[in-house]
């Protein structure tokens, strides 16, 4: 999930310290659950995965008998069915080559979504494929939901902490946005902010169904959040690649580390509530280094064969408690590579 607390250009889109009141929460609400994988039973460390059930199938179908075309046609009805139960706006749906919408938000921001969704799958397919890695679009659409504004959106996902402006339900495969335009909070770029949310979000729903990671696996948080912070920063207009440095996310390193301490890789790639959750600091650090540990696997050389390696091992699994173990067979010493990307985040500062 992407936090909401700043625009693109640094301004601040609502009250932060009200965000704090609810970090203690954060991994713990209804939505993160559905997205994240290798949640805790509350417990730090590597407890197993407790999955919620998918969807059910038709009478007289399994999941497994499901055609794609009949999984595209499920996972919109039943978008449909609980985006209506809310609404009190008409719905509209468009569909485009390799997705498709429904909610209650204006036509013009629904095709303006799947361009974006559509420009976002091209480029991640060419800079993964360009990188050694092995994806592909899936043989049907995937579903979005887009809300007029952020009222419905929070009816729909009341539990999710305020700061969050956008999620990807993983057991239903949906993307969740709204209108930033509609919606007040006083940020003075909307339309970045629709941008660079749908990015991120996006990029979780790609990761997922194009190949990059497993719905039915664990995978770090760090992981989960890393790629989706690799890819958000985005051009407005045009084609652009994942893997642009991330103003955001570098400010965090430099500025959140006065007050927090930075969290050591072991930690971060194992106990995702005791990186992810306690304050409005530590989360941002949490997210800032998974941004960094992503980006200098993808950028480095040396380390971008270890990193699909690690992918690949990462998929195997439906538990936690190998996620040290594959990290060090794949990526080697967990230290080294701690004390690396501290060098790596000031390398950065300096070379910005």
């Amino acid at each position: 999930m992407r936090d909401a607390g700043r625009s693109r250009d640094g301004e601040p889109v609502m009250d932060r310290r009200a965000w704090a009141r609810d970090a203690a929460g954060f991994v713990l609400a209804a939505g993160l659950q559905d997205q994240l994988p290798g949640k805790s039973d509350g417990s730090r460390g590597s407890a197993p995965a407790r999955r919620e059930r998918a969807p059910a199938a038709p009478a007289g179908k399994s999941s497994h008998d499901l055609t794609p075309k009949d999984e595209e046609a499920l996972e919109l009805e039943q978008a449909r069915e609980r985006v209506g139960r809310a609404a009190s706006r008409p719905l509209v749906e468009w569909r485009t080559e390799h997705f498709q919408v429904v909610g209650d938000a204006s036509i013009a921001f629904l095709k303006m979504t799947l361009a974006d969704c559509e420009a976002l799958a091209a480029d991640f397919l060419d800079h993964y494929r360009e990188k050694g890695f092995k994806v592909a679009a899936p043989p049907r659409r995937l579903t979005l939901i887009a809300f007029q504004d952020e009222r419905l959106f929070r009816q729909f996902a009341p539990k999710l902490p305020p700061v969050v402006s956008g999620m990807f339900k993983r057991t239903e495969n949906w993307l969740v946005v709204f209108d930033f335009r509609n919606s007040p909070h006083g940020a003075r770029r909307a339309g970045y902010s629709n941008l660079s949310t749908l990015a991120h979000e996006g990029t979780h729903l790609l990761c997922y169904n194009y190949g990059l990671l497993s719905r039915d696996g664990d995978a770090p948080r760090a992981l989960v959040e890393g790629l989706a912070t690799y890819a958000e920063e985005r051009r407005l207009h045009g084609r652009d690649q994942p893997g642009r440095l991330n103003a955001m996310r570098l400010d965090d390193l430099a500025h959140v580390q006065r007050r927090v301490d930075w969290i050591q890789l072991k930690t971060l790639l194992k106990d995702d509530q005791g990186s992810f959750a306690s304050t409005l600091d530590r989360v941002l650090l949490a997210y800032a280094q998974s941004w960094l540990f992503t980006y200098y696997l993808m950028s480095t050389p040396a380390m971008l064969p270890r990193f699909r390696d690690y992918l690949r091992a990462v998929n195997t699994r439906t538990d936690a408690s190998h996620r040290l173990e594959d990290a060090r067979a794949q990526l080697g010493d967990l230290d080294q590579l701690d004390a690396q990307l501290r060098r790596e985040a000031i390398r950065l500062q300096l070379r910005r």
